[in-house]
């Protein structure tokens, strides 16, 4: 009686770890992969970093003059944001994606009731975030 009720645990506990094994080796190969897209885009970021500053801070420069189409700026401001997702997801925080979705609800609103000021504000933390070395 015994030893067939420890025969059917092993049984049950053999099953378990074989079970264990293959969803350990599937979660493994993922991390791997995530872990080599972050070392991708750590040596893209160190490359593409000044780029996206100097796209950043035109934009915001040129939310100064009051005669440009802001349409036209909405458009780039949205494209970079995309971008810095593409590129620099892995890498992000939590509060650059903050600063990020702060931007999506202000470019969101109406062309009429955008404002320039704000707008050129909530870019400041991005950009001083891409102005640092390392992410």
């Amino acid at each position: 009686m015994f030893t067939q009720n420890f025969s059917l645990v092993a049984d049950i506990a053999g099953i378990l770890g074989f079970i264990l094994t293959i969803v350990l080796l599937v979660r493994s190969e993922a991390l791997r992969k995530k872990i080599a897209a972050t070392l991708h885009q750590k040596t893209n970021y160190a490359t593409d970093r000044k780029a996206m500053i100097r796209q950043l801070k035109a934009i915001r420069d040129g939310l100064l003059d009051k005669d440009a189409l802001l349409e036209e700026f909405v458009v780039k401001i949205d494209g970079e944001l995309h971008s810095i997702e593409a590129k620099f997801g892995n890498l992000s925080i939590r509060k650059d994606k903050k600063h990020i979705d702060a931007i999506r609800k202000l470019i969101e609103a109406p062309i009429e009731q955008l404002d320039r000021h704000k707008l050129r504000m909530s870019l400041n933390p991005l950009i001083s975030r891409f102005e640092r070395n390392e992410l």
